[in-house]
C-alpha cells in the first residue's frame, strides 16, 4: 500500500534501506544504492523550494526509480519463490530497458551534482510542495485482502488467445480499490510469465497526451534523443501521431501488457482501443490511443476509471468490465477487519479489544472502501498513540517521585532521615 505522503525521493531511500536491513538482493542492486548516495545529497532542490524547470525532470525521473525498485523487488520475490533455481522469470527486455533506465537516472544525478540549482531568495517562482500521489505497479500482497475472485476473472481475460487485443476495465469510486486491484492482478506469476513487457501508466488528468506517450517511449527504453531525431525528419507532421506510429512499431514485436491507472474525462481519443490504426500512413494517427497500440499478438490492456459507461466506450462491447466488490457484508466484512487491522498495527500496537468487538460495525461504517478502512486504521492507532504519549508525563512524575522517596527512604539522597 502507499506510503503515508512520502516525497518521492525519501519513499526511495525509505524503501531500499529497509531492504538493506532485510539484505534482501535483487537485481541492479549495487546500482541502486549508486543512486541512493546521489540522492542523499539532492533532497533539498526537489522538496519544493527550487525552481520547477530545474526540479521537474529529477522528480520525474524519481517517479520512475521508485517504479523500478519496486518491479525490481517483485521480480526478486518471484525468483525466490520458484521451485528449481534454472526457472527464470527475468525476461531479457526486463534486464536491458532497466539497466539502460536506471544509467539514464544516473547520469542525470551526476548532472546535477556538477551543477547544482542555486536556492532563489525569495518566494517568486518556488515550487509548491505538491500532495499528489503517484500511482504505481508495485503492490504489498500482505496488505491486500479479498478479490481473489474477481483477480481469476481478470487473469482468464488478460490470458485469452486468438483475440486481438484483451481488454479489461476496472471501475470504482475513489477509495474503492480499483488502482489496488490492478496491481494485484499486475503482480500475479501468471501475469508475470505471459507478458514480456508490462507497462504501468499513470495517466492523471493533468497529463497531457504529448508528455504520456513520450514516457510510454522512454519506459519502453527509447531514447529522448532517439525520439527527437525522428520528430525532426519532418517537423510539418504532428507531433503525436508520430509518437503513436513510434509506439506501434516498437510495440509490434512483443507480447505487451499496459496498465492505463485512472483515466478521466474520457474523450474519443481514449475510447475503442480495439481499433486497427489507419491503412493509409497520410490519415490521421492523432485520433486515438489505440493506433498505438498492435492487435494479434496475445497482448492486453487494463484501464481503471470512475464510472461504467466510460469503461465501456474504452474496452467496448467484447472487453470485461469489472467493479471491485466493497469489503463488507456476510463474508466481505472478514476482508475488511484485516485491512483496518493491518493499518491499525502498522504503528506498532495491538487492536484493542474494545474495537475488536466492533469489527463488522467498523467495516459497515467504512463502507467497506479500502482506503476509507485504511484511512480509519491509521488514523485510530495515531489517536491512541498521542493518547498514550499525553499521559506519559504524568505517570512519570508520579513514577519518578514516588522513586525518590524510596531513594531517600533508604538513605541514598542527600537530606535523607
Amino acid at each position: 500500500m502507499s506510503q503515508d505522503t512520502l516525497s518521492p525521493v525519501d519513499e526511495f531511500i525509505s524503501t531500499l534501506n529497509e531492504e538493506k536491513e532485510r539484505d534482501t538482493k535483487f537485481p541492479f542492486e549495487s546500482m541502486f544504492m549508486k543512486i541512493n548516495d546521489g540522492l542523499s545529497g539532492l533532497r533539498d532542490p526537489i522538496s519544493g523550494d527550487f525552481p520547477t524547470e530545474l526540479t521537474d525532470p529529477l522528480e520525474k525521473s524519481i517517479v520512475d526509480l521508485n517504479k523500478l525498485l519496486n518491479e525490481c523487488l517483485t521480480m526478486s520475490k518471484k525468483q525466490r519463490e520458484r521451485k528449481t533455481v534454472r526457472e527464470n522469470c527475468y525476461s531479457p527486455f526486463f534486464i536491458c530497458s532497466t539497466k539502460e533506465k536506471l544509467k539514464k537516472i544516473l547520469k542525470k544525478i551526476k548532472e546535477i551534482e556538477k551543477n547544482p540549482p542555486k536556492k532563489p531568495e525569495d518566494k517568486a517562482g518556488r515550487k509548491a510542495a505538491s500532495a499528489m500521489e503517484w500511482t504505481t505497479s508495485y503492490v504489498d500482497e500482505s496488505t491486500v485482502f479479498g478479490w481473489d475472485d474477481v483477480v481469476e476473472d481478470i487473469k482468464k481475460e488478460l490470458l485469452k488467445e486468438k483475440v486481438k487485443l484483451n481488454l479489461v476495465g476496472i471501475v470504482g469510486i475513489f477509495g474503492s480499490g480499483k488502482t489496488t486491484l490492478a496491481q494485484k492482478v499486475f503482480a500475479t506469476e501468471e501475469v508475470m510469465d505471459n507478458f514480456e513487457l508490462r507497462l504501468w501508466v499513470w495517466v492523471s488528468p493533468k497529463c497531457r497526451r504529448v508528455e504520456l506517450l513520450r514516457r510510454i517511449l522512454e519506459n519502453i527504453g527509447l531514447e529522448h534523443e532517439y525520439v527527437e531525431s525522428i520528430l525532426k525528419i519532418d517537423p510539418n507532421k504532428e507531433v503525436l501521431g508520430v509518437l503513436l506510429f513510434l509506439l506501434h512499431v516498437h510495440l509490434m514485436d512483443k507480447k505487451y501488457l499496459i496498465v492505463f491507472d485512472d483515466i478521466r474525462n474520457v474523450g474519443q481519443w481514449h475510447c475503442e482501443l480495439q481499433k486497427d490504426p489507419p491503412k493509409n500512413p497520410t490519415e490521421d494517427w492523432c485520433a486515438r490511443l489505440a493506433y498505438g497500440l498492435p492487435k494479434g499478438n496475445g497482448s492486453a490492456i487494463i484501464v481503471t476509471t470512475t464510472k461504467v459507461e466510460d469503461a465501456r466506450k474504452i474496452v467496448g462491447n467484447e472487453g470485461l468490465v469489472v467493479t471491485p466488490k466493497p469489503l463488507k457484508g456476510e463474508h466481505g466484512w472478514a476482508y475488511g477487519w484485516a485491512l483496518f487491522k493491518s493499518a491499525y498495527e502498522e504503528g506498532g500496537s495491538k487492536v484493542p479489544p474494545d474495537l475488536e468487538a466492533m469489527k463488522e460495525l467498523i467495516t459497515e461504517k467504512c463502507d467497506g472502501l479500502p482506503l476509507a478502512l485504511k484511512t480509519a486504521g491509521q488514523e485510530m492507532s495515531r489517536r491512541a498513540a498521542a493518547k498514550e504519549r499525553e499521559s506519559f508525563p504524568t505517570d512519570q512524575k508520579k513514577l519518578d517521585n514516588d522513586g525518590e522517596a524510596l531513594l531517600r527512604e533508604q538513605g541514598h539522597l542527600d537530606g535523607a532521615k
